[in-house]
């Protein structure tokens, strides 16, 4: 079929032409003699209706690839009015969640690639530098609410970018905020990209939105289970495992990125109370050799301002009135104890050796940090009786 005849086709009838086309396995080729023709403005229907048939027919993964492929050599290569276009069509649809996969996303990613190497861009009648456009197009992408089954691959195809410090921080600030509305399931996968994504810098920045933001699920979590007048001295096996996979993943990545620990440490020396994931991902770094002497003196110092806090809260009436009453550290350790499986053994060694090494504390006042070691040991050998598994 002639361009010209392409150009003159409706949008059904492209649809239709796609389909034809991949029934008799010439899709491929047929779409990348007119896509990367320098000869021939392509019409841009045509573009979007190749877009929308890679979103909603179920190709093979390699015809897939390539026609992702086609895209992103097209967007690279269109006239500056084009990629305009085309840049308001993804925005549109991440605004108005009307993406059906994210196999199209290629095109986004190299549209703003494209967009950054111009001398200028025209959003909204408006003219911008390439960088002042792509800097808008990001904050536009991330200011969206996201549909939950796009928040991993747009926060894949955002990494991909090169951000500067501002822009980077954005990025950090919308992937994070977005553990409490993706899919349980899915947080793990989202820790993991946030790990990635933290290779960039802002460490720290990723380390405290992943701990503040698991612990609002978790909160989530213990309030469910609180009300059904269950003894709360477990999370439900479904947040378990979610915090145990993620726990696993920042573990793992603390082996390879030293910025990670130290961020961890950094965060627990800052942070007033303890979280579950926060004392877990703490007892997790005992185990690590660089890090293990530091972590050990930041618990041990926690643990017992804690223990303080909880004496003074519970003798002094005006403090009970002015302060919130602070979390309990004893009962977080029972939550890690009582999480046995799921990624959770990485903690088994640290909370031993944690209990120990507060059995040596003894500073003299009315706080016994020793008898919380006492307590850690004697829970452990419970659960280690219930269960016949583990050390601890």
């Amino acid at each position: 079929m002639s361009h010209e005849k392409l150009n003159s086709l409706t949008s059904e009838q492209i649809k239709k032409y796609l389909v034809k086309l991949n029934k008799e396995g010439t899709l491929v080729e047929k779409l990348s003699r007119i896509l990367s023709s320098d000869k021939i403005t392509v019409k841009l229907d045509f573009v979007l209706q190749v877009l929308s048939f890679l979103e909603e027919v179920d190709l093979i993964r390699s015809i897939s690839d390539e026609l992702s492929g086609l895209v992103v050599t097209f967007v690279s290569k269109c006239i500056t009015s084009e990629l305009e276009y085309l840049m308001e069509w993804f925005m549109k649809a991440i605004k108005l969640n009307t993406f059906h996969s994210h196999k199209v996303l290629a095109g986004l990613e190299s549209g703003l690639v494209r967009c950054s190497t111009l001398k200028t861009i025209v959003i909204d009648g408006e003219v911008f530098t390439g960088l002042e456009g792509f800097d808008h197009y990001l904050n536009r992408i991330c200011s969206y609410k996201w549909k939950s089954d796009l928040i991993l691959p747009l926060t894949e195809t955002l990494r991909g970018l090169t951000l500067n410090s501002e822009q980077l921080d954005v990025v950090i600030d919308k992937t994070v905020a977005a553990i409490t509305t993706i899919s349980t399931s899915d947080v793990p996968a989202l820790i993991y990209q946030l790990l990635l994504l933290s290779s960039k810098g802002k460490h720290k920045r990723v380390i405290n939105g992943i701990i503040q933001n698991l612990h609002k699920l978790e909160k989530a979590d213990l309030k469910q289970l609180d009300d059904t007048d269950m003894t709360i001295t477990v999370l439900s096996n479904n947040f378990s495992q979610i915090e145990g996979s993620s726990l696993l993943h920042v573990n793992f990545a603390v082996k390879h990125d030293v910025e990670l620990g130290k961020a961890i440490i950094a965060n627990l020396k800052a942070s007033k109370s303890f979280t579950t994931f926060s004392l877990a991902l703490g007892v997790a770094l005992l185990s690590h050799p660089r890090f293990s002497e530091n972590i050990l003196t930041t618990l041990k110092s926690k643990i017992h301002k804690n223990l303080k806090s909880q004496v003074l809260f519970k003798q002094s009436r005006m403090i009970s009135t002015i302060m919130n009453k602070p979390e309990d550290v004893t009962l977080i350790l029972d939550l890690l104890i009582n999480c046995r499986t799921g990624g959770w053994e990485v903690i088994t060694e640290g909370v031993v050796n944690l209990a120990f090494a507060l059995l040596d504390v003894n500073d003299g006042s009315d706080v016994s940090v020793a008898d919380v070691g006492v307590r850690i040991l004697e829970k452990c050998y419970k659960v280690h009786s219930h269960y016949s598994i583990g050390k601890c």
